[in-house]
């Protein structure tokens, strides 16, 4: 059951990636990926750093399903 949890969120970040990186245009005044001034700024074109959403979706999606539906000792503590 846990190769099901672990490819659902492996989707979920995969598509979520796609998404962020595909409508950046939208989001690019909010997250400052248009700003090419700063320190720490070396890349030619503006990079998208908006990624740990979708890690963050995909450790959700894998972990909610497993708390409520595998609900043992080790899942409640991986939540907490």
């Amino acid at each position: 059951m846990s190769i099901l949890y672990i490819t659902v969120s492996f989707l979920v970040s995969f598509f979520a990636c796609l998404v962020i990186v595909r409508y950046e245009h939208t989001h690019a005044h909010l997250t400052a990926d248009h700003d090419m001034q700063g320190a720490q700024k070396f890349h030619v074109h503006p990079v998208p750093r908006v990624g740990g959403i979708a890690i963050v979706l995909a450790f959700l999606c894998g972990l909610i399903p497993i708390y409520f539906y595998e609900n043992t000792e080790n899942t409640t503590l991986a939540v907490l």
